[in-house]
C-alpha cells in the first residue's frame, strides 16, 4: 500500500476528499464537528491572545526597565491585590469554561444515539477491517450520509487509534476491551481514516478509505458487498484468484506482503508458490498448497527466516476455515497467491479450479451440504 495514497488522494480530488478549510483542519463532513471546532477556535484564540499578550509583555518590560545606570531606585511596592484578582479569576474563568464545554462533547461523542446503524471495526497490525450487520466484510469505511453510525472496535494485537479527520472522531483502540464512538456523516464525497497511535513498522501505511454516499446507493453497496464470490457490477460469479485478490485487500494483507518482489514486513508473494522457503525455526521447506495452507492458519510454526517471528496474527484460522463457504476463501487467496508466481504448478494449487462459483449454492453451503474440512492443529 502506497504511504502517501490519502495525500495523492488529497491533491488530485481537493473537492471530494475535503480540501483544507483552515490551516488547521479539513473541511467538516459530520454533525459534531461544527461543535468540536467551535471549541477548538475557542481555546486556540484564547491562547494565541494570552501568548501575545504575556511575550508583548516581555519585550515591553525589558526595554522599559532595562538598566540605565548602576545606581537603581528600589522599589517598595510587595503586590497589587485588584492585579493578583485579576491573573487568578480570569484565567480560572476561561479554564473552567473550556473543561465545561470539552466535557459535554466528550460525553455526547461517548453516548451513540439508540438505534445507530451498528459497524465493527477490527484493528490488526497494519490494516482496518469493517463488518457490516449483514455479513459484508470490506477493508474500507462506506457509510449512508445522514444516518448515525455507532462504531464497535477490536485490537487483534496492540492499542490503535481511529481518527477520520473530517469527521473529528478519534477513539483508541485497546486491545482486550471494547472500544466504541460514534459518528453521522453530512457530506457525502472520499474521507480517510488513519491511525494515530504507532503501532509498529507498518503504522505510516495504516490508512482506508471512508466513502460517504446516498442512503440508496449505500444500501446497494452492503447488499452486493456482501458476497465477495460476485461482482457488484456485472453480479457474476468471480474467479476464485479474483476473489482472492478482494480478500488480499479486505484482510489487510496488502500491508504485510507485497505481490511486486520488494520485502514488506512479511515476505514478498511474488515467485513465493513452488519456491524453496528458508525457515527461522526449522529445515528448507517446498512452499507446495499445503504449506500455505498451514502458513495461513498456524502463522507461527512458519516463521520465515530474515523476518520478525509471530507478527503475524493468528485470528486467519476462524475467517478460511469452517463451513465450506468459508473454506472457498482459503482456495480463492491460495489461488491469488499462486497467480502471482511463476514456479506455481499442480502442487502448489489448490484441489479446485479457479472458475467462478455459482452464488446460489450458498444457501446450500449454509445448510450443511457440503462436507467441513478442518486440519489438526500442531
Amino acid at each position: 500500500m502506497n504511504v502517501l495514497q490519502p495525500l495523492q488522494h488529497l491533491l488530485n480530488n481537493p473537492q471530494s476528499t475535503g480540501a483544507l478549510a483552515s490551516l488547521w483542519l479539513p473541511r467538516a463532513a459530520s454533525s459534531i464537528a461544527a461543535r468540536v471546532d467551535w471549541i477548538f477556535y475557542y481555546i486556540y484564540w484564547i491562547s494565541l491572545f494570552f501568548l501575545l499578550l504575556i511575550v508583548g509583555l516581555i519585550v515591553f518590560f525589558c526595554i522599559r526597565y532595562r538598566q540605565r545606570s548602576y545606581v537603581q531606585e528600589v522599589s517598595t511596592v510587595t503586590h497589587n491585590t485588584p492585579l493578583e484578582i485579576a491573573w487568578t479569576v480570569i484565567p480560572f474563568i476561561l479554564a473552567m469554561s473550556m473543561f465545561v464545554m470539552g466535557f459535554k462533547e466528550y460525553m455526547n461523542m461517548d453516548t451513540p444515539p439508540v438505534g445507530a446503524y451498528n459497524i465493527n471495526v477490527q484493528a490488526k497490525q497494519w490494516a482496518w477491517t469493517f463488518t457490516y450487520p449483514n455479513g459484508a466484510v470490506t477493508g474500507s469505511l462506506h457509510v449512508p450520509v445522514g444516518v448515525p453510525i455507532k462504531v464497535t472496535m477490536r485490537s487483534s494485537d496492540v492499542i490503535h487509534g481511529f481518527y477520520i479527520a473530517a469527521f473529528r472522531v478519534q477513539r483508541d483502540v485497546v486491545p482486550g476491551r471494547v472500544n466504541i464512538t460514534w459518528f453521522e456523516a453530512t457530506k457525502p464525497g472520499h474521507y480517510w481514516l488513519a491511525c494515530t497511535q504507532y503501532c509498529g513498522n507498518g503504522h505510516s501505511s495504516m490508512h482506508a478509505p471512508v466513502v460517504v454516499e446516498s442512503q440508496e446507493k449505500f444500501a446497494k453497496w452492503v447488499k452486493a458487498a456482501a458476497n465477495i464470490f460476485i461482482d457488484p457490477k456485472t453480479k457474476k460469479p468471480l474467479p476464485l484468484a479474483v476473489v482472492g485478490k478482494r480478500i488480499y485487500q479486505i484482510q489487510g494483507c496488502v500491508g504485510c506482503h507485497t505481490t511486486k518482489g520488494a520485502t514488506g514486513v512479511g515476505p514478498t508473494w511474488k515467485n513465493m508458490a513452488g519456491s524453496h522457503i528458508a525457515l527461522a525455526n526449522g529445515p528448507t521447506q517446498y512452499a507446495n498448497y499445503k504449506y500455505i495452507k498451514e502458513c495461513i492458519f498456524f502463522p507461527g510454526k512458519q516463521d520465515v527466516k530474515g523476518f520478525a517471528p509471530d507478527v503475524m496474527p493468528d485470528s486467519f484460522y476462524n475467517y478460511f476455515n469452517g463451513p465450506h463457504t468459508k473454506h472457498r476463501r482459503l482456495h480463492a487467496i491460495i489461488w491469488y497467491i499462486n497467480m502471482q508466481s511463476k514456479l506455481r504448478n499442480k502442487a502448489t494449487e489448490p484441489p479446485v479450479p479457479n472458475i467462478p462459483v455459482a452464488a446460489e449454492k450458498r444457501a446450500s453451503f449454509a445448510a450443511g451440504a457440503h462436507p467441513v474440512v478442518t486440519p489438526k492443529k500442531p
